[in-house]
């Protein structure tokens, strides 16, 4: 029988996709199971009580909570649209109780890197970059929004300037999303951040029901929501089952 290089590749090439696909639903099937296994972990979790949070040393930190991931655009999202009461719920509370607001809104320029690992978002000057009415209309007197250019608000400028103006604030309330991304590389840097300073009294703490993620091809959304909180936990972050 002759040898024919051409069918052995297509056929190679046939069995490495068979395996890729395997493989593919084997890891869906594992996050299915351990995202369960997750959720059940964090709602065994206490509750947070805002009340309990002292008011003259407390903020809250709002999330990306804006149209290009809530309402519009390539991002937009159902999973973080439903966190909108919860996160109104926190914004009320600070604003009746005069206490420290600040909104992190991506807003990428042109030719933002980021487009080419999460697609074209949140371009300066586009209705995307702007916080969601419901915000607005609780807290927009009290909100101080910063914007960002990349995931990682922590490293925004005015964000640190706020930071050396505002020593006296120990407790981070942060919500908003994405857990496993934006939420995910600000809380933890700013829980480096107090640690480097060596400041033990000093909290960030983040809820299960005013975090949201997206859902999409390869990106389980129940998985990576409450994987991200158990890491974040496991780095010194405080984690609740919810905010009440």
């Amino acid at each position: 029988m002759e040898f024919n290089p051409s069918v052995n590749h297509h056929e190679n090439a046939k069995n490495m996709e068979k395996r890729k696909n395997s493989l593919t639903v084997q890891r869906e099937i594992l996050e299915k199971e351990l995202g369960s296994l997750y959720e059940k972990e964090i709602h065994a979790l206490p509750k947070l009580d805002l009340s309990s949070l002292p008011k003259d040393c407390t903020c809250l930190v709002i999330m990306d909570m804006i149209n290009g991931f809530v309402k519009e655009g390539n991002l937009q999202s159902p999973h973080i649209a439903n966190i909108i009461p919860s996160v109104v719920q926190s914004a009320d509370y600070f604003t009746k109780q005069n206490m420290p607001i600040i909104a992190f809104a991506d807003q990428h320029d042109e030719n933002s890197p980021e487009f080419e690992i999460y697609g074209k978002h949140c371009v300066k000057g586009t209705s995307e970059c702007e916080i969601i009415d419901e915000l607005k209309e609780v807290c927009k007197e009290q909100m101080l929004v910063i914007p960002k250019n990349s995931i990682n608000g922590f490293l925004e400028e005015p964000f640190q300037h706020w930071l050396k103006k505002n020593l006296h604030i120990k407790n981070y309330v942060v919500t908003g999303d994405c857990t496993d991304i934006c939420i995910n590389a600000f809380a933890e840097s700013l829980r480096s951040y107090l640690n480097m300073k060596n400041l033990s009294d000093s909290r960030v703490l983040i809820s299960s029901n005013t975090t949201a993620t997206y859902d999409a091809p390869g990106h389980n959304e129940k998985f990576k929501h409450f994987e991200s909180l158990i890491e974040l936990k496991s780095k010194g972050v405080e984690i609740f089952s919810k905010t009440i």
